[in-house]
């Protein structure tokens, strides 16, 4: 029951997410749902005065891309929520053509670090949802080869799905300002 439950919260929740994304906008999706990470965070009324630290919410840190009627919004999770052993990515998946249930999100993803390093492995997939609308948690262990993936040295990172139905590429950007509150927060440690 618990389950059933949770499933129609998600499938709502993505409904109206869609019916927001398509009739609140007055830009193209991808265009108008992306916030230079530098303006958001160096605007003074997104600042905690008491801890001096960002502001962030789920919106500013979304980043949205979508081709062939297969429509990706992935959220840097950690900066969120901490977890102590994994980068975390909420990722909702949205189309009306093809069933994404059985794809192999965890195969599909790699992510780009700014030092020129790629990790194409290690990646798990923990899903929500069905059919058309998929929602779920993409994990990757914070080490990878014995290093931290992301650290001071680090100044990007960029997901990538390739494969996702129809989908061409799809690419997910978050710069330093981002990965320096992830740093801050203890999610991140120096190489």
């Amino acid at each position: 029951m618990k389950k059933n439950i949770a499933v129609i919260i998600v499938v709502l929740t993505l409904v109206f997410s869609s019916i927001w994304a398509v009739g609140g906008k007055k830009q193209p999706f991808k265009e108008n749902s992306i916030k230079n990470d530098k303006e958001y965070i160096s605007n003074e009324e997104n600042i905690d005065s008491v801890n001096n630290e960002p502001n962030i919410d789920e919106e500013s840190i979304t980043r949205y891309d979508g081709n062939n009627g297969i429509d990706l919004a992935v959220v840097f999770n950690n900066v969120l929520e901490k977890d102590d052993k994994n980068i975390v990515f909420k990722v909702m998946v949205n189309n009306h053509k093809i069933d994404l249930e059985d794809i192999k999100y965890a195969e599909l993803a790699k992510l780009k670090l700014s030092d020129g390093s790629v990790v194409d492995q290690g990646f798990e997939w923990e899903t929500a949802g069905s059919g058309h609308h998929i929602f779920g948690y993409l994990k990757l262990p914070k080490v990878f080869n014995g290093n931290n993936i992301i650290g001071q040295n680090i100044d990007s990172i960029q997901l990538e799905f390739e494969g996702v139905g129809n989908a061409n590429k799809l690419s997910f950007e978050w710069t330093k300002e981002v990965l320096d509150i992830y740093i801050s927060r203890g999610e991140g440690y120096e190489n």
